[in-house]
């Protein structure tokens, strides 16, 4: 098997696989609603890779995870990928069923983990990881089971490559003005992603000109400013740290940018907008409002590169994506390299139409967020 070196990190270009078994690790924790892929872009990524390995010959053997099952739950059994599979074009792929409906997937054990790794790997010529949305991840299949094969024997696929090249200049030299715009749940994720990113230099200057904080993000952050947040999603326990966070970019050159206003539901399905501090008790931020677009297109108009991860609204209530769209329609007009990461996020550029007017679209949400501001990555390090 030839191997091109990157960056320490192996990667396929040519190889002699013919008849060779491959364990191929993909990331296809796609929605499934009723037996039906709800959004493929995650498995219409790695068709290159799939491609090259079926015609070097090899047989191949596809493994994922589909969501956060506890044991064997049938609506998260990986049986409608093997259809996709089929559909385009690879009906010989041997699939496995979810890898989390195996508790040594996930476990800290280091033997049970090491166990359920030496089962993955029984018969297996190489290991090729091409699951960029999890390589921030401590999983079995994703920092055990590489080890159990020889640096020759393992490689990352042409996704991660392709991953690795995009993000490669916001990782290391962004142009400036860089504007980092974040968003969603996930508090305690994105906090730390923030702090890091503050922190990173370019050239002796701050990496990052402007971080935009989009709901619901923004109201813990709101909160440690003293200001009400209605019935808004707010992790209390982190409101110490949004606040440490604001002390750090002030005295870093970071300017924090937070919405001016909001759309928000009240009384379960009625829809208002309101300023940033007159958040009703029974109001729940939702998305922004029309002076925040205006004050955020402002600084992209201006960007060089721009990196969003922010999706806010919510899909069975049209009204509140509206907000998403007109952002994500600002940064598809931009001259800056722009680029789109995250699930949901990728997914309202494909509905908005979009695609072919950001630069970047990633696979990975919280690896892609870890990944360019320096955090840790424990996939990357067990192929080293």
């Amino acid at each position: 098997m030839k191997l091109i070196h990157r960056n320490d990190m192996h990667s396929i270009k040519a190889q002699d696989l013919k008849g060779a078994k491959v364990f191929y690790r993909i990331d296809g924790n796609v929605d499934i609603i009723n037996q039906k892929i709800q959004n493929d872009f995650r498995l219409q990524a790695i068709l290159p890779t799939l491609q090259l390995l079926t015609n070097a010959g090899a047989h191949i053997t596809v493994a994922t995870h589909i969501g956060r099952p506890k044991g064997i739950q049938k609506e998260l059994s990986t049986a409608p990928l093997k259809n996709w599979f089929t559909e385009h074009g690879f009906p010989d792929i041997n699939l496995l069923e979810n890898l989390r409906f195996n508790g040594g997937e996930r476990t800290r054990d280091r033997e049970e983990a090491l166990a359920f790794a030496r089962e993955l790997a029984h018969g297996m010529d190489y290991y090729i990881n091409d699951a960029w949305g999890l390589l921030h991840r401590n999983d079995t299949s994703i920092t055990v089971l590489p080890t159990l094969f020889a640096p020759e024997k393992r490689a990352f696929g042409l996704l991660v490559e392709k991953e690795l090249a995009a993000l490669e200049s916001l990782k290391n030299s962004p142009k400036a003005p860089y504007v980092v715009i974040l968003g969603g749940g996930k508090v305690e994720t994105k906090l730390p992603v923030i702090e890091r990113l503050i922190k990173k230099q370019n050239n002796g200057k701050p990496a990052v000109s402007t971080i935009i904080i989009l709901p619901a993000l923004s109201f813990t952050f709101m909160r440690a400013m003293g200001l009400q947040t209605g019935a808004s999603l707010v992790d209390e326990a982190l409101i110490p740290h949004a606040g440490l966070i604001m002390e750090l970019a002030q005295k870093n050159g970071v300017e924090l940018v937070f919405p001016l206003d909001y759309t928000y539901i009240f009384d379960q399905n009625k829809i208002g907008t309101c300023d940033a501090i007159g958040i009703p008790k029974n109001g729940k931020g939702m998305a922004v409002g029309p002076r925040s677009l205006e004050l955020f297109e402002s600084y992209l108009k201006n960007a060089q590169t721009i990196f969003f991860n922010g999706a806010m609204g919510n899909q069975d209530q049209p009204e509140t994506m509206k907000p998403l769209d007109a952002l994500l329609y600002m940064i598809s007009q931009s001259n800056s390299y722009s680029v789109v990461g995250g699930g949901n996020s990728v997914a309202e550029v494909q509905n908005c139409g979009f695609m072919d007017k950001i630069d970047y679209c990633s696979t990975g949400g919280g690896s892609t967020l870890m990944y360019i501001s320096d955090g840790p990555m424990p996939g990357l390090d067990a192929m080293l």
